[in-house]
């Protein structure tokens, strides 16, 4: 309790210098600098370092995986669209070279989710994040993304378990990436994936606020716990982003097994 109290008053005095304290905690917590790939966020933006990231985490879902026309590819809080039109149009990094010499295009099937009426009601935990109710709302027109880029408008747990019973969304999940903020946001997510058993050895989850100032484990990193032990899949952290110009650091892990009745 006093080291976190320590941690929160830091922040108010010193934002930056807390910021690089509470970032690192997560880093060497969690081992990333030896476990998982950094992204080179040299002469980047905070959008373009994003993307690299997330370029970075499709590069290590299984070629097998991602190609079938059968797995899903998400997004969770697509809001002004960006995200997931350039995810779903760049060609995808193989780190599998032997199997797939050159990247492949990215034109197959992605669903993106969103109410598009913000964050719904939150905590006092997240709220001190900056997440209170309604934060990202899109007003006027939905985004405009790829043909091949299926909108789902509505809250996470009306939308995705219905899409899930149609036959578009009866396969496995490849990748999805979750910008949800929430613990409650992304704690539906994963709970609903989890007790259909779409995760797969391979599934890359990646989150866009998992770790940075105090408190936020509470949120992604919390959701991704519980449903691990809930749902009996492990995973490993395979890249992370840590970029100085901005509050939240974004990383991806890799299922690496999952519970027996799901194999």
């Amino acid at each position: 309790m006093q080291s976190h109290l320590l941690l929160l008053l830091l922040v108010a005095i010193t934002p930056r210098s807390a910021l690089a304290c509470c970032k690192a905690h997560f880093i060497r917590k969690f081992n990333l600098t030896h476990a998982a790939l950094a992204t080179n966020v040299s002469g980047l933006t905070v959008d373009h370092a994003r993307q690299a990231h997330v370029l970075s985490a499709l590069s290590f879902v299984p070629g097998v995986l991602y190609d079938d026309p059968r797995s899903l590819r998400l997004e969770f809080g697509v809001r002004n669209g960006k995200m997931i039109s350039f995810a779903s149009t760049q060609p995808i990094p193989r780190r599998q070279a032997s199997l797939v010499a050159t990247p492949m295009p990215n034109t197959l099937p992605w669903d993106g989710f969103d109410s598009f009426k913000g964050l719904p009601k939150s905590t006092a935990n997240a709220a001190r994040l900056g997440w209170g109710k309604g934060k990202y709302t899109v007003k006027g027109e939905l985004p405009k993304v790829p043909s091949h880029v299926r909108l789902h408008v509505g809250w996470f747990n009306e939308t995705l378990p219905p899409f899930l019973d149609t036959e578009a969304g009866r396969g496995p999940v490849a990748f999805a990436h979750l910008d949800a903020d929430l613990y409650t946001s992304t704690i539906s997510v994963l709970d609903t994936l989890g007790s259909r058993c779409r995760l797969r050895v391979g599934t890359v989850l990646s989150f866009d606020e998992i770790f940075g100032p105090p408190g936020i484990e509470h949120e992604e990193m919390r959701a991704l716990q519980e449903a691990s032990a809930s749902h009996g899949f492990t995973y490993s952290f395979i890249t992370y982003l840590n970029h100085p110009k901005t509050l939240f650091g974004r990383a991806a892990v890799q299922v690496t097994s999952v519970a027996q009745r799901c194999r």
